[in-house]
């Protein structure tokens, strides 16, 4: 499987050319064999009817025998040899036979094997990509990545910072009314006479803040203008914050985005990886395949 996995679509078909030729090189040695045992079979025919008409020619020079019986005598070993000549045809004919049967048997096999060593070519190759993806997914650069990680905390911090100040903020103006509310109602005391003060206070006249400004007079809660001040500075917080949140938001979205980049482009490494494979042993397999020779 390790050196079937480094081969690639080209290596693949050349390893089946490479077989492949063995079959017409082998089958052209079985006509060429059959071709020199048919040849040599004819050869010694000849031969030996040539010699077999002298060997009958002396026999009716010296024989006593009548001329029919020696001519009947050279009939039955002629027949005899007939048989042997063709019984010795028989035999080259049925080894050729069963050596192109073997060849033939023996293609299919190899050819079956390539088949098989193809798909599980395909099988590997497919195994490689889904592995080499998954390593590239479990990589600290893809997993934790430093850029998204920093940029994470970057936005916690910045989040922890503006919670402060702003809680600080709240505080501030929180803790001035508290102030007067621990002024009027001591500990123990009946808090109904705040809610006396505040309710009276609400009732008064609509205060002209520029008048408010310039009057000297003393006044347990905080100032309008000091309200309004700390309004303005709530504001002024709260957009900072805001520019500085959606800043780290960009950071993290562009560090995200550098990484889904990465791995669509890995992703679709993998699946052309994948499709070249599968494509490659469908071509490679296909019957209709010609081979160069």
């Amino acid at each position: 499987d390790a050196v079937l996995s480094q081969m690639d679509a080209f290596e693949l078909r050349d390893a089946w050319y490479t077989v492949s030729v063995e079959f017409p090189n082998r089958t052209h040695g079985i006509d060429t064999l059959e071709s020199a045992l048919t040849e040599a079979s004819s050869r010694c025919k000849s031969r030996l009817a040539a010699t077999f008409s002298k060997v009958v020619d002396a026999l009716l020079a010296v024989a006593h025998l009548p001329r029919s019986e020696v001519e009947r005598y050279a009939l039955e070993e002629t027949s005899t040899l007939n048989r042997s000549f063709l019984d010795d045809k028989r035999a080259t004919t049925e080894l050729a036979r069963r050596l192109r049967a073997r060849e033939v048997l023996g293609e299919s096999a190899r050819r079956d094997a390539w088949v098989a060593a193809t798909k599980r070519w395909r099988e590997l190759r497919v195994e490689k990509a889904i592995d080499e993806f998954d390593a590239f997914l479990k990589n600290e650069r893809v997993s934790n990545p430093p850029a998204v990680q920093k940029a994470y905390e970057a936005l916690a911090a910045d989040q922890r910072a503006a919670h402060t100040a702003l809680a600080t903020h709240v505080a501030k103006m929180t803790n001035a009314f508290r102030a007067v509310v621990d002024d009027e109602n001591p500990p123990g005391a009946n808090r109904s006479s705040f809610a006396n003060v505040t309710t009276s206070a609400v009732s008064i006249a609509p205060i002209d803040l520029r008048s408010t400004r310039k009057s000297t007079h003393s006044s347990p809660f905080p100032s309008l203008e000091a309200v309004v001040r700390w309004r303005e500075g709530m504001n002024t917080r709260l957009d900072a914050w805001d520019a500085a949140a959606a800043e780290d938001v960009r950071a993290l979205e562009d560090a995200t985005r550098d990484v889904d980049e990465d791995v669509a482009a890995a992703l679709k490494r993998a699946a052309a990886a994948v499709a070249a494979a599968i494509a490659a042993s469908i071509l490679l397999t296909s019957a209709r395949v010609r081979w160069p020779r």
